[in-house]
């Protein structure tokens, strides 16, 4: 009987000092299973020496691929390329800083053999900052806002081939693969798992980078923003009508004479700045159009081992599809 392939992917920037450890690791754990594996290492445009660490690992592992990209391009295009080159029955997403044990993935296969297409890794307890933990429970809570279909899942989880398959044929340039996961549907499920600290306790990502993802996020997957320009605008409009009518009785009717430079002041700049907010959002939404329609590929690859044998990168256009 043909054993079913797992494909692990792993998005790399400047991680030099782990990557022997993180596969030492990987690869002790998937001897012991009853699977076939292949590790796709994707290598967003390190300064360090990543790229040369995951050759050497693809000349001694001919289950490692080592995808370079020509560029930084984020966390997410990243995960993107290494779905896209995975050839694995099912796809497991997780990161290369050891915050989640390689040894969850047990855990997270079991479901996925009892006929659950997408697993889950559910935050448990979590070693961080005081602020990185404030700002991604912030993050996941507005997430749930914008979109009841998201979790406080992460990147760690499990997809069947059916629902890669369907992430792949998702054209969008600005991507975030959890809400591209939850958007596939499929059958779902999780499991609660505790996080480690980071090995070296550094994150490559700062807070203002997290706050343009999430922004990025929101704009893609839903129009509540939008909704909440319009309900500004009508607010404003209300409460202006209002005025209008009691400046009206007050001074014509009553006899009084209407002064107060400051709140006239006050209000001209509070209706101002709800208006430059309202032009930003639709700025954000006209922006992302943008990148649509320019039809841009997701990543480009410089640069593609499989077992320390090059092969010729793909076509750009076929990387965006």
């Amino acid at each position: 009987m043909t054993r079913k392939k797992i494909s692990i992917v792993i998005p790399v920037f400047n991680e030099e000092a782990i990557l022997e450890t993180l596969h030492g690791k990987l690869a002790a754990l998937c001897d012991t299973l009853p699977f076939d594996f292949e590790f796709v290492f994707v290598d967003d445009g390190s300064s360090d020496l990543s790229l040369e660490r995951l050759t050497q690992l693809s000349a001694k592992d001919p289950r490692v691929v080592a995808l370079s990209l020509s560029r930084n391009f984020g966390q997410h295009p990243a995960l993107t390329a290494g779905i896209d080159h995975a050839t694995g029955d099912a796809v497991v997403l997780m990161d290369a800083d050891l915050e989640d044990d390689p040894e969850h993935l047990r855990r997270i296969i079991e479901p996925w053999e009892q006929g659950n297409e997408v697993v889950l890794a559910l935050r448990g307890r979590r070693r961080t900052g005081l602020l990185r933990a404030a700002a991604s429970k912030l993050f996941h809570m507005l997430n749930r806002c914008f979109d009841p279909r998201s979790t406080e899942a992460g990147t760690f989880s499990l997809m069947d081939r059916r629902v890669v398959e369907v992430l792949r044929r998702m054209p969008e340039r600005n991507r975030y693969v959890p809400a591209l996961r939850s958007l596939a549907g499929f059958r779902q499920t999780g499991v609660v798992l505790d996080r480690g600290e980071r090995y070296d306790r550094r994150s490559r990502v700062s807070i203002l980078r997290l706050l343009r993802l999430a922004i990025d996020n929101w704009i893609s997957h839903s129009r509540l923003p939008l909704k909440l320009a319009s309900f500004a605008g009508l607010f404003l409009s209300v409460v202006g009508f209002g005025a209008i009518v009691f400046i009206v009785v007050y001074q014509l009717w009553l006899g009084f004479r209407v002064s107060g430079w400051a709140s006239v002041m006050v209000t001209v700049i509070f209706a101002g700045g709800v208006q430059l907010i309202c032009l930003g959002i639709l700025g954000e939404y006209v922006g992302q159009v943008l990148d649509e329609v320019k039809g841009r590929p997701v990543y480009v690859v410089r640069s593609l081992l499989r077992g320390g044998k090059a092969e010729a990168p793909p076509h750009p256009k076929l990387e965006a599809s």
